[in-house]
């Protein structure tokens, strides 16, 4: 399946106009961190929580982007003073990344990445992330165990549909 045509169909999915889906033409980015917990207040993503990032002016990212591709990485959590090579993450677990303005499901939570315990950096390349609500926000789902000690993620922009 083509790039333009698993847009297309994501963004159907997601309840936007087919005549805009089939419209949509992907634009390049340099590639640009938009989010690395590691640099944040909010810190390190706590287990079965939803964690919002704005998207909005980062990045190069138009307002009428209709969707953004992205890299997603889990990192374990650093201690202060860097070292090489990284710790590795404790425990298993999963993220899902997803535009913030729809509604949540409730039900089932797919996966955009997945991670073992002791893997030290798990890399998901080229997400296709609909964002037809207007929010400019991505949301992140990290699922674990509360009583586990969390991950780190970064988010790179490539590019975007419009």
């Amino acid at each position: 399946m083509n790039v333009r045509k698993l847009i297309a169909a994501l963004l159907l999915a997601s309840g936007f106009g087919a005549s805009s889906a089939e419209a949509a033409s992907y634009y390049t980015l340099e590639p640009c961190r938009a989010v690395d917990t590691r640099n944040l207040s909010s810190g390190i993503l706590e287990g079965n929580q939803w964690h919002v990032y704005p998207l909005r002016g980062q990045c190069g990212i138009p307002l009428d982007a209709q969707a953004v591709v992205l890299h997603l990485t889990a990192v374990a959590p650093s201690p202060p003073v860097p070292v090489d090579p990284l710790p590795p993450i404790s425990h298993e677990g999963f993220l899902m990344i997803r535009d913030s303005g729809i509604p949540r499901p409730t039900t089932y939570l797919p996966s955009n990445l997945n991670w073992g315990a002791g893997e030290t950096r798990v890399i998901n390349n080229g997400l296709h992330v609909p964002m037809i609500s207007g929010s400019h926000n991505v949301e992140v789902y990290a699922g674990y165990g509360p009583a586990q000690p969390g991950v780190h993620i970064t988010v790179d922009v490539v590019g975007y549909y419009r």
